[in-house]
């Protein structure tokens, strides 16, 4: 089992393709290599979580944790886990990892929102697990905060037990407003279903190969600045799958929210290659396919910046027999902002995105405003 670790970890670090990791991969290969022992491995079923049972294994899994050094792998065998709340605070070189995305579930138990929650902690690594957000009708999820190179991959995130619509977000990864921006991050190759991604206020960020399935909420990927000062740069989301979203603002998003958030800076994004996809499940009038800027241009902001943002090569779909349309919105790829708004979308680029819809209401494919122009 150990040997096992120690590959995945290893195969892990290689195949980072953040440019701000590489200068880690010879050191973090030089320890591996110079360093016989393999990372410890702390089996939660050891600490007394007991799969498959009704009793919460909250307790037992945050002892694990607790109880785990720098360079440990957080082990959960086979088997479904209840639990809520469960913290990883100021923690560093830690891999939560599982048997597999269907094999390994935590399942969210009780009333409490999220499952996990983690401030502060650095070189954490969330692998093979599947998460059960578990009847949620508002925010849940995983919570970070203040987190520096945080790698999330191959996990299913789903809701076993989903609530009607109602007018909450509702999140699978979600890195919120700290006091710092979270920094490196990489969420890749993940399955997510009824659920949104947020990743606000953030540097470095890459969201790749993802596939999002009917997310509820504003965004099925979403960046927000939550409230004045923000920042939020250099993020790629690229490759990603968002297929039937149920949402307000759109499929890829990068807002201002609250709308009248001020002194932020949403800089350097590039957003490429992803499928956005309406088939002919979905009834309704929704939101675009990406929209950048303010979801609300009646609001007054001063100061805000959107800078060097590219949408490329992006194919938006709708199934032809699907009753469907995109509503009032203003644009399939829109781009908000107005005089009261106050601001313009600098040195962007929106080229190659292939939309194929059939457009009875003559909607424009692209609109970016220039404070309201």
């Amino acid at each position: 089992m150990k040997e096992d670790f120690s590959k995945l970890s290893i195969k892990h670090f290689r195949s980072l393709s953040l440019r701000p990791f590489q200068r880690f991969i010879p050191l973090v290969l030089f320890v591996y290599l110079a360093t016989p022992a393999a990372a410890a491995v702390i089996d939660v079923k050891t600490y007394g979580a007991i799969p498959n049972d009704s009793v919460d294994d909250s307790l037992a899994i945050q002892t694990a944790i607790d109880a785990a050094p720098a360079n440990s792998i957080i082990y959960f065998p086979q088997g479904t886990y209840l639990l809520a709340g469960v913290k990883v605070h100021d923690r560093s070189e830690l891999t939560l990892a599982g048997d597999g995305s269907t094999l390994s579930i935590l399942k969210r138990n009780g009333r409490y929102p999220n499952i996990f929650e983690s401030i502060g902690s650095t070189d954490l690594l969330v692998t093979r697990l599947g998460f059960d957000a578990n009847g949620i009708t508002s925010y849940g999820g995983f919570n970070f905060y203040n987190a520096k190179r945080i790698s999330i991959t191959k996990t299913h995130f789903f809701d076993s037990n989903k609530q009607p619509v109602g007018g909450y977000d509702r999140y699978s990864w979600v890195f919120g407003r700290g006091s710092v921006p979270s920094e490196d991050i990489l969420i890749s190759d993940n399955l997510i279903e009824d659920l949104q991604v947020e990743i606000d206020f953030g540097l470095r960020v890459r969201i790749e190969g993802n596939t999002v399935v009917r997310p509820v909420g504003t965004a099925g990927i979403g960046v927000f600045t939550i409230d004045d000062n923000a920042s939020a740069q250099n993020y790629t989301i690229q490759k990603n799958s968002i297929i039937d979203p149920v949402v307000s603002a759109g499929g890829i998003v990068l807002h201002l929210d609250p709308p009248r958030s001020s002194y932020s800076t949403m800089k350097t994004f590039r957003i490429l290659d992803n499928n956005i996809v309406y088939t002919k499940h979905i009834n309704g009038n929704h939101a675009s396919a990406d929209r950048i800027g303010t979801g609300d241009n009646s609001q007054p902001t001063t100061g805000n910046i959107f800078d060097d943002i590219v949408i490329q090569n992006n194919v938006v779909y709708k199934d032809p027999g699907s009753p469907y349309d995109f509503g009032d919105v203003n644009a399939v790829i829109f781009g908000n902002s107005s005089a009261i708004a106050n601001f313009r979308f600098d040195n962007t680029n929106v080229s190659n995105n292939r939309i194929h819809y059939n457009n009875k209401s003559g909607l424009p494919n692209i609109d970016i405003r220039e404070k309201g122009v």
